[in-house]
């Protein structure tokens, strides 16, 4: 099977765990996930990606969530976010469940994010449903510190 077949398989499989979940979604092709909006506090909400990541011991797919918090150009991400704050998404990693923050790097810009991986194989309803609610949360109360609701 070809890398797309294989990742159309993939993403067809995580949206068939969202069904069993209860929860409503569409693979977005541009992001290579499948796309979910996950309520949070205060009639706030968040978009949460489940997209595969790769494989353990080279046999089972692994899949991540995550949730865009803030974006950065490149050219001023060390002028953007202070160390103080980088240290403190490391700090707030240590007693956030189910969740961490991290920084994707895309072509043009660097994303902070909050995430989470599971094995696809052993995934269930109730474990989407959870890693989406915590991973959507996570991302949420960062970019709620910032008294932004874009993401």
């Amino acid at each position: 099977m070809s890398s797309p077949d294989v990742m159309r398989q993939l993403l067809s499989q995580i949206a068939d765990i969202a069904a069993v979940a209860g929860v409503r979604g569409e693979i977005d092709p541009e992001m290579g996930a499948f796309k979910i909006n996950v309520g949070t506090a205060e009639g706030r909400s968040q978009t949460v990606f489940v997209r595969p990541t790769g494989e353990v011991a080279g046999v089972k797919p692994m899949i991540s969530f995550f949730s865009i918090a803030r974006f950065y150009p490149k050219t001023k991400l060390t002028s953007a976010i202070s160390n103080k704050e980088l240290l403190g998404l490391l700090i707030k990693n240590e007693n956030m469940p189910f969740a961490r923050y991290g920084i994707q790097e895309r072509e043009n810009d660097y994303l902070v994010v909050a995430s989470a991986d599971y094995l696809l194989e052993t995934l269930d309803g109730g474990e989407f449903q959870t890693a989406a609610t915590f991973v959507a949360m996570a991302a949420d109360t960062c970019e709620a510190a910032k008294g932004e609701d874009k993401l």
